[in-house]
């Protein structure tokens, strides 16, 4: 079944102010984005007038995907959705396309025979079923042997218990999901010891902040950007990206893309420049900063994704408000990033980097007109609901505005990938 089948049934549709979604990327050993993460979570305003029924599952992800195909949101990775015993059994999860979805057990107190029967009939349909923050509890042994990925939280199990689990997950041919990998160090031990799969904000974390050169061919990127900022005149921007092969060959590639192509291929650097426009080609820049790689440092298909994805949603956050220049919030989002890319103190990095105000401002002082929308997708990032509103106040952004712009801005950063 399509995901235009699970948008149909509107007496499903649950009000998206009624739910947080959240979208947590997951990466395999080279650190590409290989699924998301998609948390669904029922959020309470009045908790003594609750409702005794809380909204079903189907009723969440109709309403996240009613005017987003989940093909255009996911591309070619696959989405993970919380199910408890409760939820795997109800009908709807049979209408998830089982080669776009992960099944993952959360919340199973009892392993019972009904249980098992209805995993094995969904792993005999196709679906891939993972169980999460397993920890050898008693009883579960039956469900450990349906599943087929297996998540192991860092922060939780004891150095021990970790090496011990991964041993004996490895032997039985399961793959190892580490969630909660924060370092770079947990990164390389958890892939020492076996496991396939992490989650964390470890890709995005500068590993050391040391006042090392940046790259020539970065600095040759910057060069450009500082010319668009000054006003250099289009001839001298076509003779300085024409100098680079590289970076000529990626902006034909990308203005001939299938999402930017005008119809007919566009074969020179001027050609692609009159398409772009100023603005343009410097939010275009930014990105091209992530993917430079002649220094040895540790660029990651991650990293990309996740300034692509941070500076998409701010530029969609200010489609609630009346900023004039949402171009700036999307090179703002991808800027932040930074750090990370060259291992530097943003302080020092903006020294090289001619840029508005209000991204300096935002970026160094936590302060102006731009803060507001950094902070909200700061706020979403650290995945606390409240928060998140409380962010979202000054913008006067509601949590179904939130909820849908991040949904787009997966369609976006698969659209580009």
């Amino acid at each position: 079944m399509n995901a235009a089948s699970l948008a149909t049934s509107r007496s499903f549709d649950t009000d998206l102010n009624d739910v947080y979604i959240a979208c947590q990327p997951i990466l395999d050993k080279q650190c590409n984005v290989v699924a998301y993460e998609l948390l669904f979570r029922p959020v309470v305003e009045d908790v003594a007038n609750a409702p005794d029924v809380k909204p079903s599952m189907l009723s969440i992800i109709n309403s996240a995907f009613a005017s987003i195909d989940i093909q255009s949101a996911l591309g070619n990775k696959k989405a993970y959705v919380n199910l408890d015993a409760k939820s795997l059994r109800e009908d709807f999860v049979d209408l998830l396309p089982a080669k776009r979805f992960v099944l993952e057990t959360v919340e199973i107190s009892t392993v019972d025979d009904p249980l098992l029967e209805r995993l094995k009939n969904l792993k005999s349909h196709g679906y891939c079923i993972a169980l999460n923050d397993f920890d050898n509890e008693a009883g579960k042994e039956p469900l450990l042997v349906l599943c087929d990925i297996v998540k192991l939280d860092v922060s939780v199990l004891s150095p021990a218990a970790f090496v011990q689990h991964t041993q004996r997950l490895s032997t039985q041919g399961k793959q190892i999901l580490a969630k909660q990998v924060n370092t770079a160090e947990q990164f390389t031990l958890c892939e020492s010891l076996g496991c396939n799969l992490f989650q964390g904000g470890f890709f995005a974390k500068p590993v050391k902040l040391i006042q090392s050169d940046i790259p020539a061919s970065t600095l040759r990127i910057l060069d450009i950007m500082n010319n668009i900022v000054a006003d250099a005149d289009i001839a001298f921007l076509e003779r300085a990206i024409s100098h680079e092969v590289s970076l000529s060959y990626k902006l034909l590639q990308f203005v001939n893309s299938a999402g930017l192509s005008c119809g007919r291929e566009l074969r020179t650097v001027k050609q692609a420049l009159s398409m772009l426009g100023r603005n343009q080609l410097y939010r275009w820049l930014s990105l091209m900063l992530y993917t430079s790689k002649d220094d040895g440092l540790n660029q990651t298909d991650a990293l990309l994704n996740a300034a692509l994805y941070r500076g998409r949603l701010l530029e969609l956050f200010s489609e609630y408000t009346d900023l004039e220049n949402p171009n700036e919030l999307f090179v703002l989002g991808t800027f932040s990033y930074l750090e990370a890319l060259l291992n530097r103190d943003m302080e020092s990095i903006l020294k090289d980097i001619s840029m508005p105000a209000p991204i300096k401002h935002a970026l160094l002082e936590q302060d102006g007109r731009y803060w507001p929308f950094f902070n909200l997708a700061l706020s979403i990032e650290r995945d606390d609901v409240n928060d998140i509103r409380n962010a979202a106040k000054p913008l006067g952004l509601t949590l179904a505005d939130i909820n849908r712009a991040q949904l787009e801005a997966l369609v976006y950063c698969e659209a580009l990938s």
